[in-house]
């Protein structure tokens, strides 16, 4: 899998390597990373 991934920290993250870490902005494309919608929540029982 590939793309893009948006992940949330408490603290900021330090770059040990030459790539750039960018901050996020609008939707994310990748709709492996989508939250979907639900009516209600799933419950075991």
């Amino acid at each position: 899998m590939s793309g893009n991934l948006r992940l949330r920290t408490v603290k900021a993250l330090v770059e040990k390597q030459e790539e750039t870490l960018t901050k996020d902005f609008g939707k994310n494309t990748n709709a492996f990373y989508q939250n979907r919608a639900f009516k209600t929540p799933s419950v075991s029982g």
